[in-house]
């Protein structure tokens, strides 16, 4: 009873003297210690986080807006739409701009705002780093300038100039692992798409890894996941901004193709699963055309050019054993692990050899119905290695050494 007594005695004494916990350490309004920053890439930015005290402990958000745009009426930034989510430690994709930033710290005694960080996302140049990452998923983007036109040599004896100029584009840095197409496939299942083969295969099937470039799906499947993986990104982007689908089912580009079929009929009609509206502005994810592929095969410096008899990265020609082994899978008995080889001079891996990779292109003159593909099989001669090489097959065609790989627009 005496216990009790005390006990009852020293509550009684905060509650008098306004503490709120045995330390005697009065709730408070959120302080910043330590001030974030952020760090900006061409590719986007991460925010560095900055260190805060309460008590209560706070829960801070960063938001991002164009420079100069006003802070929102108290402070609230999560229902101003010029303000965005920028999640502290996960990279976000972000135009080339100048830009503010803030951290905004709350607890049940007030909200703190961070200083303001000014940062500026620079232009890109040849190589450089795009980051999409989603939760603990993640996979990178190399910056491809493009070329001008009259310079691109094509064919794989550099016969010809492309006339017409190449776009700048991100494009992925290896092939699409069976990892991130089979999370991707199975939230997109769940979200109003279909697949003529979803489950895929790891590599060539042999017992391989998620770390293998997935195969065994078609040209629309590949098409399709474009869309899947585009909106897959956005359903667990929070408030970042939201990147826009390809490939449509109509010519208003609002209608993005979710449903692919196995049907040998190819299907010419507009919007159709074999001839989709594309939306040329869009930054989602695509299939690159078969001259993007091969001016970032290609790519050396922006006024040299890999030869089109070469591997790409290679120094020699496709009959140079060493050099082909030093950057392409090829050749052998099975698939590789992505970026098993060395790179070539943007960072791509494997735009050589390991598996051939579908381009968005119909095969014309020759045929105004099947796909072009680039970069020659595990499986395959030396001969496929050549950066000027390419082949075709039907967009309903799969096999062990056919997948794909990934761009989209600055």
């Amino acid at each position: 009873m005496k216990r009790l007594f005390l006990l009852a005695g020293f509550i009684s004494l905060l509650q008098l003297t306004g503490c709120s916990n045995p330390s005697g350490v009065s709730n408070a309004p959120p302080v910043w210690n330590t001030q974030p920053m952020v760090d900006a890439t061409a590719g986007g930015f991460t925010v560095v986080e900055g260190s805060v005290t309460g008590p209560p402990a706070p829960t801070v958000y960063y938001y991002y807006a164009a420079d100069g745009t006003p802070i929102p009426p108290d402070n609230d930034f999560a229902s101003d739409g010029n303000w965005k989510d920028a999640t502290a430690a996960l990279p976000t994709i972000a135009p080339i701009g100048d830009y503010d930033s803030f951290g905004v710290a709350v607890n049940s005694e007030g909200t703190a705002l961070s200083d303001r960080i000014d940062f500026t996302i620079p232009v890109p140049v040849a190589g450089d780093t795009q980051i999409i990452a989603v939760g603990l998923m993640s996979f990178n983007l190399r910056y491809c300038p493009g070329a001008p036109a009259n310079t691109l040599p094509i064919e794989t004896d550099d016969s010809n100039i492309l006339l017409s100029s190449v776009p700048a584009i991100w494009i992925a840095e290896t092939e699409i692992t069976y990892e991130l197409w089979i999370t991707v496939v199975a939230w997109a299942q769940g979200n109003g798409y279909g697949f003529a083969n979803p489950p895929g295969t790891q590599g060539d099937g042999s017992g391989d890894t998620n770390e293998h470039p997935v195969s065994m799906v078609t040209w629309r499947d590949a098409m399709v996941f474009a869309n899947a993986l585009t909106e897959w990104y956005n359903a667990y982007n929070g408030t970042r901004s939201d990147l826009t689908c390809v490939y449509h089912t109509n010519s208003s580009y609002n209608s993005p193709i979710r449903q692919v079929t196995n049907s040998t009929i190819i299907d010419t009609s507009a919007g159709g699963q074999d001839n989709p509206y594309v939306d040329a502005g869009a930054d989602g994810f695509r299939l690159p055309e078969m001259y993007e592929w091969e001016c970032a095969a290609r790519y050396m410096d922006g006024s040299s050019w890999t030869p089109g008899d070469h591997a790409s990265g290679a120094t020699d020609d496709y009959t140079n054993s060493t050099e082909c082994a030093r950057v392409a899978v090829y050749g052998g008995s099975s698939a590789a692990i992505v970026k098993s080889k060395d790179s070539n001079a943007l960072g791509c891996y494997d735009m050589s050899g390991n598996m051939w990779e579908y381009c968005f292109d119909k095969w014309f003159p020759y045929d105004g119905s099947t796909r072009i593909a680039r970069s020659g099989g595990w499986d395959n001669a030396a001969s496929t290695l050549q950066v000027g090489q390419y082949q075709n097959t039907s967009p309903y065609s799969k096999f062990n050494r056919l997948g794909l790989r990934l761009c989209r627009n600055p």
